[in-house]
C-alpha cells in the first residue's frame, strides 16, 4: 500500500514534502498518523536546517526472509554456525601466570570428569554441567586465545556469536536470537565464545520508555535464562566487566588477565621470534621493555621485520639485522597510540547539530 502525505510550502520558499509509505498499513489508525506526522516534522526541521530544495522521502519496511519470519527454532539456530579454533592457539602457547592457567584448567573438570561429578557422585540433581568463564582484562591480554585454546583442550568446535549478530532491528527478535545462539552450541557441542560481552550483558536498564529500551532488557533477561538452563560452556571476554549485570556475578567464573611480567614477558618474546628471524636482541633483553601486552609484542614484531626490510629495500639478502633499538622504538610509538585513543573522548555534537536535535525531540513532544 502506497499513501502519499502532502505539507504545503510554508512562507519562505521551502519546497512541499511527499512521504510515500510502502507496505501494508492501516491509514486511519493512531500509530500510522503518529508515525507520519513525526516524519513529517522530522524532514520539515532538516529541511529548514540545511536549506535543501529537493526533498523525497519514502519509508518502507521490507522484511528480511531471514529475520523475523522463522517459525521454528531450529532453523533459526542453523544461521549460527562453529568453526574449529585456531589451531595455533594452545595451552602450550598461552602464556598465563600459573595461577590463572590453573584456574581456567580447573573450571574445565566438570567437562573432563563429568560422569564421575554428575553421575558418580549425583550432583547431577543440584546443578547442570555448565560453566560460564568471565575472561576479564585489557585489551591483548590473550583472552581470545585463551577461549581458542579451551576449545583445542577439550576438542570441540567453537561458536563465535557478537552483539551485533544476536541484536536485531526487528522487536521481539534479540531474545528469539539468543535462544537461537545456545540451541546452536548445544546442537554442534560447541564452546560458545561472546568476546567484547559488555555490550551484551550490561546492567538492565532501570527505567525504560521505549520499546528500543524494552527490548535490550528482555534480549538480556533471555540470556540469563538461557545460561541457566545451558548444558555446556560459555566464554565471556570483556575488558570493561565492571559494566556487567549484578545478576551474573553468581554465575560465572572470573579469570583476571593482567599484563604480562617479566618472566612472561620473556617466554612471549621467545614465541614470537622465530629462529629465522633476523635481530641481534634476545628474548631476555628484549623483556625489560614493560607496560607492553602479548598482542603489542606481536605488532611490535610485525612492525620491525617490514621496517628492516624497507630498509633494505625490499630485498632479503641486503637486510641488516634488527637491534634491541629497533623494538624499543617501535613499541614506544605502539604506547603512545594506545595512549592517545585512550585519552581520545567521544566526539560532540557541533552547536547546529545540537540545536537540530533539539528541534526533533522538541517536535516529537508536540
Amino acid at each position: 500500500m502506497t499513501d502519499n502525505s502532502s505539507k504545503s510550502s510554508p512562507a519562505g520558499g521551502t519546497p512541499s514534502l511527499t512521504l510515500a509509505f510502502n507496505g501494508p498499513c492501516d491509514r486511519k489508525s493512531s500509530a500510522f498518523t503518529y508515525l507520519k506526522t513525526a516524519i513529517a516534522k522530522a524532514v520539515d526541521i532538516y529541511v529548514r536546517e540545511t536549506g535543501c530544495e529537493d526533498v523525497r522521502f519514502t519509508v518502507s519496511r521490507s522484511r528480511n526472509p531471514n529475520i523475523g519470519d522463522e517459525t521454528d527454532g531450529q532453523t533459526r539456530a542453523g544461521r549460527y554456525s562453529a568453526v574449529s579454533p585456531d589451531p595455533r592457539y594452545t595451552f602450550d602457547r598461552l602464556v598465563l601466570p600459573k595461577g590463572t592457567k590453573e584456574k581456567i584448567l580447573s573450571s574445565l573438570a566438570v567437562f573432563s570428569y563429568q560422569t564421575t561429578i554428575f553421575t558418580d557422585w549425583g550432583l547431577k540433581e543440584v546443578a547442570n554441567p555448565m560453566v560460564a568463564l568471565s575472561l576479564e582484562g585489557a585489551p591483548g591480554t590473550g583472552k581470545t586465545m585463551a577461549a581458542h585454546a579451551i576449545a583445542n583442550y577439550l576438542k570441540r568446535p567453537i561458536l563465535h556469536a557478537s552483539y551485533a549478530e544476536i541484536e536485531s532491528m526487528y522487536h521481539g527478535e534479540g531474545p528469539k536470537n539468543v535462544k537461537a545462539v545456545f540451541s546452536a552450541a548445544d546442537e554442534q557441542a560447541a564452546v560458545l565464545f561472546i568476546d567484547d560481552a559488555e555490550s551484551l550483558l550490561s546492567k538492565r536498564l532501570d527505567r525504560v520508555t521505549t520499546g528500543s529500551e524494552n527490548a535490550i532488557n528482555s534480549m538480556r533477561d533471555q540470556f540469563l535464562i538461557c545460561l541457566e538452563q545451558y548444558r555446556g560452556l560459555v566464554v565471556f571476554a570483556s575488558n570493561k566487566a565492571e559494566s556487567y549485570d549484578p545478576a551474573l556475578e553468581t554465575r560465572m567464573w572470573t579469570i583476571h588477565f593482567d599484563l604480562p611480567d617479566r618472566d612472561q614477558r620473556r617466554e612471549i618474546w621467545r614465541c614470537h621470534l622465530p629462529s629465522a628471524f633476523p635481530t641481534t636482541a634476545t628474548p631476555d633483553e628484549l623483556s625489560e621493555i614493560d607496560g607492553i601486552c602479548g598482542r603489542e609484542i606481536r605488532n611490535a614484531v610485525l612492525e620491525v621485520a617490514c621496517l628492516v626490510l624497507a630498509r633494505a629495500d625490499g630485498r632479503p639478502g641486503a637486510v641488516q639485522p634488527a637491534t634491541f633499538d629497533d623494538f624499543k622504538s617501535v613499541l614506544s610509538d605502539i604506547k603512545q597510540r594506545r595512549r592517545a585513543e585512550g585519552q581520545q573522548q567521544p566526539s560532540q555534537l557541533s552547536a547546529k547539530t545540537a540545536e537540530f536535535v533539539g528541534r526533533m525531540v522538541k517536535a516529537k513532544q508536540e
